[in-house]
């Protein structure tokens, strides 16, 4: 009937927030529908969120949120594949804060690979562009690496960020923003890789390094290299346009979002809870 759109619902962000963010879209929403201020006990609520493969996590998101009809929580991958191949077999990716893959269908075994979450996982995702960028910034400061254009790209973003005057001390600014800074924050840096691309080394050899990340997240779960690969996600729909061989000529196109995954998953509990 109609979209919502907020901010970052990952649970890895903390079970308030993202229940903050998913009032706020559900509220756009039926507003959009022209169904005005809807009470969470008339809504059904079909969630994909990125750490509710954490059985912990999904259980605790759900007994603090509001009384809702009924809520279904996946993770965002699973609900990205079934939008992605309705119920076919392929493996889908996700790249954008963080990362992870998965290979699913009547004809695959379900292989997951990657989703460890920040900052030690989500190989080729926003938060470890970002993350990895941060630390050439740093290391140019401090002449273990040259100050091109993906070093001075960073020091601008972040002494914008903390309101400092870009000719201030780049490195006190880099502090500062790190002491706040969330996997969120470090994922905004990740455009500017892509930016400087051509000009910078540094920013190259990122993504090239990326695309073997993403190429490792598909062979981790698809090991024959069998079946087709849909990509999602900001991060991980722009690197394979700059570095295509990352899924090895066998990306396909996704039959529809997460969004249809997500209703599509709550239609098959509702059909198999009718089931005699």
């Amino acid at each position: 009937m109609a979209e919502g759109r907020a901010g970052p619902s990952g649970l890895s962000l903390g079970v308030g927030r993202a229940w903050a963010q998913i009032q706020a879209a559900v509220a756009e929403a039926c507003l959009a529908a022209g169904l005005g201020e809807v009470a969470p006990a008339a809504l059904h609520l079909s969630l994909g969120l990125a750490g509710a493969s954490s059985k912990d996590m999904a259980r605790d998101f759900v007994a603090v949120g509001p009384r809702y009809r009924e809520v279904h929580v996946h993770s965002d991958v699973m609900a990205a594949h079934c939008g992605a191949f309705g119920g076919g077999t392929g493996v889908i990716v996700i790249a954008g804060t963080g990362s992870v893959a998965l290979c699913l269908g009547p004809d695959a075994a379900p292989r997951r690979a990657g989703g460890w979450g920040f900052p030690e996982g989500d190989e080729g995702s926003g938060g470890w562009f970002g993350l990895r960028a941060v630390r050439h910034a740093e290391q140019a400061l401090d002449g273990r690496a040259r100050a091109g254009a993906l070093a001075r790209r960073v020091w601008t973003h972040v002494a914008d960020s903390v309101q400092m005057p870009r000719s201030s001390d780049s490195s006190e600014a880099l502090r500062r923003w790190r002491r706040h800074a969330d996997q969120t924050a470090y994922a905004a840096l990740a455009p500017i890789v892509f930016e400087v691309d051509v000009e910078d080394g540094a920013a190259a050899a990122l993504l090239d390094r990326a695309a073997r990340e993403l190429r490792d997240l598909v062979v981790a779960v698809d090991p024959d290299l069998r079946w087709p690969v849909v990509v999602v996600g900001s991060v991980g729909r722009r690197l394979v346009e700059v570095r295509p061989g990352a899924v090895s000529g066998r990306l396909a196109l996704p039959l529809d979002d997460a969004l249809s995954g997500a209703f599509r998953l709550w239609r098959d509990a509702r059909s198999s809870q009718r089931a005699p």
